[in-house]
């Protein structure tokens, strides 16, 4: 029988995915905040998300990284993208990227305009052209937090 501490269903899910895709996804089954990017972001860039988050309440540490293609050039396809995320259950979706909201396009079936709050499969999602350039001036650093807290 595969149990985990918690006994919760949900979470043997998120740490089953966590684990089989594991070049792609970094976090704890507990996370309540998907950020997927296309390739892994500068550090201004994470440091910058998991402060909002924190912000949000959806804690520091309360973040799954989804990066759909790893370090050694291989991609998640949409239906894995989609079985990732379906597992990790989050309340909320951070697309960093044009090419993460293309991706998250591909894998729900749905529309994700950039630059602006949304829904996918049923939970609030952002969706940035590009999350990292934004943090290049306050202008644009004000316009990111105030799209961020439309995940509240």
């Amino acid at each position: 029988m595969n149990t985990i501490r918690n006994g919760n269903t949900f979470g043997f899910d998120a740490a089953r995915a966590l684990t089989a895709y594991q070049p792609f996804a970094a976090g704890t089954p507990g996370c309540s905040l998907a950020v997927i990017s296309e390739r892994e972001l500068p550090d201004a860039a994470r440091t910058a998300l998991a402060s909002s988050a924190e912000k949000l309440r959806f804690g520091r540490a309360g973040v799954f990284w989804i990066t759909c293609t790893d370090a050694e050039g291989r991609t998640l396809t949409p239906r894995e993208l989609q079985e990732l995320l379906v597992a990790l259950d989050p309340l909320g979706f951070v697309m960093a990227d044009a090419a993460a909201a293309a991706r998250m396009e591909e894998a729900f079936g749905t529309t994700c305009a950039q630059d602006a709050a949304g829904r996918v499969a049923g939970r609030t999602a952002v969706a940035f052209e590009s999350f990292a350039d934004m943090l290049a001036s306050s202008e644009e650093k004000q316009r990111a937090w105030a799209l961020l807290k439309r995940l509240a």
